[in-house]
C-alpha cells in the first residue's frame, strides 16, 4: 500500500490478505470521525493498476465536459478500453463528440466515439497507418432520456475494435498497425463536432482490452440500480 503527495511517495507499507467491499465511498465524512473542512479539487478520479476513474456520479453535459491529459491516463501499450454510462437529452444536427483521444477529428484519433447526427447512431473509430482512420457503426439509434451502459475495446494483438451497448456486442471491425497517440482525452466535447447534451457517469480508461464477460458484469452491476441513476435503463 502506497501514498503519494504532489506526485511523490511519502509512505509505504506491504500488506497482503486485502479485504474489499462493495460498500459506498464516502469522501469527506464517515459514521464516527470529524468531517473534512476544506476544499477538494472537481476533478476527482480513481486510478487502479489497470483504469482510471475519470468521474463516477452522473455529470451534466456540456456544463461539466471534461478534458484529461495524457499523462494523466494509464498507460497504453496495444491496447485499451473504455466504459461509462451515458443518458442521451437531445439529437443534433452535427456529429456529437462522446469522447476524443487525439489532435482533432481527422487526425490522431485513437480513441473516438460520435453518434451521427440527427438519429444518434453510435460510432466507434481509431487511427491506423496509411488510412487516418477506421470505424465501425452498428447496433440502433440512441433513443433521448434513456440510461445506456457503452463499452469500447481496441486491441493490437487482437487486430480488433469492438462495441458494446448495455452489455451486448453490437459491432466489431478487424483492424491492424493501430497508431496510437499522446493527445489529451476529450470527454463530452471536440473542436468541430457539437458537445453532448445529457449526462454520463462511471466514465473509466483502461490499459487492457476488456472481455466480453467483464463488459457484461460490469454492465449487470450498474443496472442493478446500485448507483441511483435517474431515468430508464
Amino acid at each position: 500500500m502506497e501514498i503519494y503527495v504532489n506526485g511523490e511517495l511519502v509512505g509505504y507499507t506491504n500488506a497482503k490478505d486485502i479485504i474489499f467491499n462493495e460498500f459506498p465511498l464516502k469522501i469527506g465524512h464517515s459514521g464516527s470521525y470529524a468531517e473534512f473542512q476544506g476544499q477538494l479539487s472537481a476533478k476527482v478520479c480513481l486510478m487502479f493498476s489497470d483504469y482510471l476513474e475519470i468521474f463516477s456520479e452522473p455529470t451534466y453535459f456540456p456544463t461539466n465536459k471534461k478534458t484529461t491529459q495524457h499523462n494523466e491516463l494509464p498507460s497504453v501499450t496495444n491496447e485499451l478500453s473504455v466504459t461509462f454510462q451515458l443518458n442521451l437529452e437531445k439529437h443534433d444536427s452535427n456529429w456529437i463528440t462522446i469522447f476524443l483521444k487525439g489532435e482533432n477529428e481527422h487526425h490522431a484519433c485513437t480513441p473516438a466515439f460520435w453518434l451521427s447526427p440527427n438519429d444518434s447512431k453510435p460510432h466507434s473509430y481509431c487511427s491506423v497507418k496509411h488510412n487516418w482512420i477506421h470505424y465501425v457503426s452498428a447496433g440502433n439509434n440512441l433513443e433521448l432520456n434513456k440510461w445506456y451502459h457503452i463499452a469500447y475495446t481496441l486491441s493490437e494483438p487482437q487486430k480488433r475494435m469492438e462495441f458494446y451497448v448495455n452489455g451486448e456486442l453490437v459491432g466489431y471491425t478487424d483492424v491492424k498497425d493501430i497508431v496510437f497517440n499522446e493527445f489529451p482525452l476529450k470527454i463530452g466535447h471536440s473542436d468541430e463536432y457539437s458537445d453532448f447534451h445529457g449526462q454520463m457517469s462511471n466514465f473509466r480508461y483502461y490499459n487492457i482490452r476488456l472481455s466480453a464477460d467483464e463488459i457484461f458484469k460490469n454492465y449487470i452491476l450498474y443496472h442493478s440500480n446500485k448507483l441511483g441513476l435517474k431515468g430508464d435503463f
